[in-house]
């Protein structure tokens, strides 16, 4: 597993751990990373990809809603939830420029590695038309 890989599997961790406590607070941030063995690149990485979805949590959650076809945000799996706030969140809000590609490929595979059978399909869906969205802007 890559670095960045592995950092984005620890996002993922985080976030869901946030979501699932229902709490937001920043000292759990320095307590959980603290002994991941993250190079300082990224760690810097990981708390770019942190920030982008808890800063912008709300703008995530509307273009999951625009994004998902016949479902609810609520009735969401939290893992498909999670993986689709880090993908959003990195392709729309992060400073870090990494090709749409491999940020749906990389989040496919968290979703299949956490989720259920049907995670990997249904995330790389909506990553899709939220990508197609972020074309039309201009960004590859």
């Amino acid at each position: 597993m890559s670095t960045r890989t592995y950092a984005r599997v620890l996002v993922f961790q985080f976030l869901f751990r946030l979501d699932f406590k229902k709490t937001k607070n920043a000292s759990e941030l320095e307590e959980f990373i603290s002994d991941k063995g993250l190079s300082e690149k990224d760690r810097d990485f990981f708390y770019n990809l942190v920030g982008a979805v808890i800063d912008n949590i709300k703008k995530i959650d509307e273009m999951i809603k625009k994004h998902i076809e016949h479902w609810n945000l609520e009735r969401l799996v939290i893992t498909d939830k999670t993986v689709l706030r880090l993908g959003i969140g990195e392709m729309f809000f992060s400073e870090i420029n990494t090709p749409l590609k491999v940020v749906i490929n990389e989040c496919i595979e968290i979703a299949k590695r956490f989720g259920t059978e049907d995670s990997g399909k249904f995330v790389n869906g909506v990553l899709d038309k939220a990508a197609e969205e972020l074309k039309k802007r201009g960004k590859n």
